[in-house]
């Protein structure tokens, strides 16, 4: 094989890679995009209709309903291919008070976006702007501890002694040095936060409203109750403990309004609950909630 023959056949082995990047490529980009599309209509789905509860027996011998977690990720579906080569970068279906995170041309190629709170002010849905090319407004320095999804928190606190903390129209208090971080569902609008005593602690989560918490023959070891009222309604606060097999013990707090026929944990009235695993910490930070939640 002669010099011109060994640089012909190179040229020619380029030509066909080149041709099978451009026709895998719309292939690979329309097949991610669709299966992010049916995610999030699954998680609509999810969010919109949820699976009924599963009863359970305390040992008091009362029935208490079982609800299953569904925890659907903010999933950013890509434009369309034909909208990408038309430069034309429009973002449907972008959530109340959310935006698109700033992206790269790598993140374009690749539809690879995030969702990020709009501080801004500015309404994705509402304008052809892209919102990630405003201008952000100054924010307050965050805490140093690493959130538990991409998306950042709208809110944080650290707790002192003596402070109340406001949350969904309700206020608590906890152990000094603690670190809150607030998050807004992509979907529904709730507020779910991360309550850590450091970076390194798994701390435990309050969901306002909740999805709910579900363990298949579940047992509540322990349970006690009291009742407050704020702007005029009546409410109750539960600690519970609860086990099941091949689980470590957990603590709820549960804020609801009591209703005629529902049971200590059924879903309805429900307005926040708060869960973390059954370690000391935990239960000195959710139990000083459970006497200050007013």
């Amino acid at each position: 094989m002669n010099l011109k023959q060994f640089y012909t056949g190179r040229a020619i082995g380029f030509v066909i890679v080149l041709v099978l990047v451009v026709l895998a490529y719309p292939a690979w980009y329309s097949f991610d995009r669709f299966t992010k599309t049916v995610q999030v209509e699954k998680c609509n789905d999810i969010l919109t209709n949820p699976p009924a509860p599963v009863m359970m027996t305390a040992p008091d011998g009362t029935l208490a309903p079982v609800y299953s977690i569904n925890t659907c990720a903010a999933v950013v579906v890509p434009p369309s291919l034909w909208d990408l080569l038309r430069g034309h970068i429009v973002f449907e279906n972008v959530p109340e008070r959310m935006k698109i995170n700033p992206y790269s041309f790598t993140d374009v190629l690749l539809g690879r976006y995030t969702f990020g709170p709009a501080l801004s002010g500015c309404d994705q849905s509402a304008t052809t702007t892209d919102c990630s090319t405003l201008p952000a407004p100054s924010q307050p320095e965050q805490q140093p501890y690493v959130p538990p999804d991409p998306i950042q928190p709208s809110e944080t606190w650290t707790s002192a002694t003596g402070t109340p903390i406001s949350l969904f129209g309700f206020s608590f208090e906890l152990p000094a040095g603690w670190h809150g971080s607030v998050y807004s569902d992509a979907y529904l609008g709730n507020l779910h936060v991360l309550v850590q005593s450091d970076s390194n602690d798994r701390g435990f989560t309050i969901d306002c409203t909740p999805d709910g918490k579900g363990f298949e023959d579940a047992t509540r070891l322990s349970s006690e109750m009291r009742s407050f009222t704020t702007g005029g309604t009546d409410y109750s606060a539960a600690f519970e403990k609860w086990t099941a097999p091949g689980n470590d013990p957990w603590y709820f707090l549960w804020v609801r309004t009591p209703q005629s026929g529902d049971s200590l944990n059924g879903s309805s009235g429900t307005y926040c609950l708060t869960r973390g695993s059954a370690t000391p910490d935990t239960e000195e930070a959710m139990r000083t909630m459970y006497e200050s939640w007013q």
